[in-house]
């Protein structure tokens, strides 16, 4: 009786007052949960509570941002392929990056993975360039004779 008296003051705090808001909440209550078992299962966590960070992310994930389980999968592989570890912080940020670049496939997240491996290389093969360029023009080989 408590637990129900404490959720009916919890609800009458944020305004579900109607039995059209009460619909509401256990419907957005019902999508939370559904987010973190899909999460759980793409990740393989065993079942559990999830905490309120963890939950707020699966639901963004999920309901939000309306990634797949299999996009949740290659964020996780990247995010313990890159930290060697579970990091739901490290995956966020894979996926917030997704959602802003319009990412919404596997297929997608790796020609991504593809071009940022070769705009990376270009921007250290530019750097080693002018960083070669430099030394030769700080005079370093102006005192050897050349014949």
């Amino acid at each position: 009786m408590r637990y129900i008296e404490k959720t009916a003051m919890n609800w009458a705090d944020e305004g579900i007052l109607t039995h059209e808001k009460a619909e509401e909440k256990l419907q957005q209550l019902a999508d939370c949960r559904a987010a973190w078992h899909t999460v759980e299962q793409a990740v393989g966590i065993p079942h559990r509570s999830p905490s309120d960070k963890e939950q707020t992310f699966a639901s963004v994930w999920i309901t939000k941002w309306k990634f797949s389980s299999a996009m949740i999968r290659e964020a996780y592989d990247r995010s313990v392929d890159n930290t060697g570890k579970f990091s739901m912080s490290y995956m966020n940020k894979i996926l917030e990056r997704w959602q802003k670049s319009g990412i919404s496939t596997t297929q997608q997240a790796e020609e991504d993975k593809l071009a940022r491996a070769a705009a990376r290389k270009s921007r250290r093969n530019e750097t080693l360039s002018q960083d070669l360029d430099a030394f030769e023009r700080s005079g370093v080989f102006d005192n050897f004779d050349r014949k």
